[in-house]
């Protein structure tokens, strides 16, 4: 008698799981849409990374050697007036996504949401590599429990999540480049029918700006770039100079008077004439930041906090 009401709520448990795992949250749907932060970096001085956000739209139809697709436009402007078609986008009966870009005769595939923890797949736009599934847990959106995938490449040290109905935390189209290396891109809104439904939580805008003035000549070179843990900011030999960090939206994070990277007792030299100074950075959240190193005069520079 005891044991009726453990089994009850052993069987309501049960028919909840089953419940939750029967729903699915397709991605590819009419009048969608992504707002994706893109940031381009300069490999040579004076180092002039530049960002912007994409638009992404989902509208009308087309069928394509008798495959229905949907329509994928992009624009860049704030408020999205023109829009220019890129590609088309489906998602079939096996929750797998392809995209077919306006260039391309092949399609490719970008998504598979009917993969379970450990499996792997071919994936990428222009060069294809294995990548696995580490986890799946489950994320909050816009008042519904989805499935949460955490997506790894082992040889490019690649990490991205994906999540039912929103697409990858890389941007709509930027899952699985790993191999890419002309920039970076993060997700930052996604909304239906103008209707927002996710913003991703490490930035605080669906279209960002910078806030700062002047940071479109940085001098100063930073290594790694991205980078996880800590940076390095080669500047002026014997210069004296206080760091200001700041964040996209222009909030100062860090403050410091930098020491060298010192082997034994003798800064480490990158070049003639300067000196490499390390940051801590493994406490901020990922994003764009920028330096301003002020002293005689004032230096600035950029970088990417994975």
């Amino acid at each position: 008698m005891f044991m009726k009401k453990p089994i009850v709520v052993l069987l309501l448990s049960v028919l909840s799981l089953t419940t939750f795992s029967q729903q699915y949250y397709p991605l590819i749907e009419e009048n969608r849409s992504w707002n994706v932060l893109n940031v381009v970096p300069s490999w040579g001085p004076p180092f002039d990374s530049s960002c912007n956000t994409a638009s992404y739209l989902i509208s009308g139809d087309s069928i394509l050697n008798t495959i229905e697709y949907k329509k994928f436009f992009i624009s860049f402007e704030e408020t999205p007036v023109n829009w220019t078609l890129i590609g088309f986008l489906r998602e079939d009966g096996v929750k797998k996504v392809w995209y077919k870009r306006i260039v391309d005769t092949n399609e490719v595939l970008l998504y598979d949401f009917s993969l379970l923890p450990g499996d792997s797949l071919k994936l990428g736009i222009d060069t294809t590599f294995y990548y696995k599934v580490d986890s799946i847990t489950t994320e909050i959106v816009f008042d519904s429990i989805r499935k949460k995938y955490w997506i790894s490449q082992d040889d490019f040290y690649w990490t991205e999540t994906w999540i039912e109905g929103v697409g990858s935390n890389k941007g709509i189209i930027g899952s699985a480049m790993a191999s890419t290396v002309g920039g970076w891109s993060w997700l930052l809104c996604m909304s239906d029918v103008g209707n927002l439904i996710y913003m991703n939580p490490d930035f605080g805008s669906c279209y960002i700006n910078t806030g700062l003035k002047e940071m479109s000549n940085p001098v100063i070179s930073i290594y790694p770039n991205p980078a996880q843990n800590e940076i390095h900011c080669v500047l002026p030999v014997n210069s004296e100079h206080e760091l200001y960090v700041y964040d996209l939206s222009g909030k100062l994070v860090r403050q410091l008077s930098p020491k060298p990277v010192a082997e034994s007792s003798t800064p480490l030299r990158l070049i003639t004439g300067s000196t490499v100074f390390k940051i801590i950075i493994n406490d901020l959240p990922p994003g764009i930041y920028f330096i301003e190193a002020r002293g005689e005069q004032v230096l600035r520079g950029k970088f990417v906090k994975e």
